[in-house]
């Protein structure tokens, strides 16, 4: 899953959206840095940044 920020302020993207790909997944991994997150209601990204997810 990928999701890009091009704003110049954290946002937080609603999953709800993406319910039908996501139910099976409680877990997403960064492919960047390695670092794990659950997959709750929102998700956070940082101003002008990229997210690419590994749902796990």
């Amino acid at each position: 899953m990928c999701v890009m920020n091009q704003n110049d302020r954290e946002m937080e993207i609603a999953t709800d959206r993406f319910h039908e790909r996501l139910q099976k997944f409680s877990r997403a991994r960064n492919f960047v840095d390695g670092a794990t997150t659950a997959i709750g209601a929102t998700l956070k990204i940082h101003a002008k940044t990229v997210l690419v997810l590994e749902c796990l």
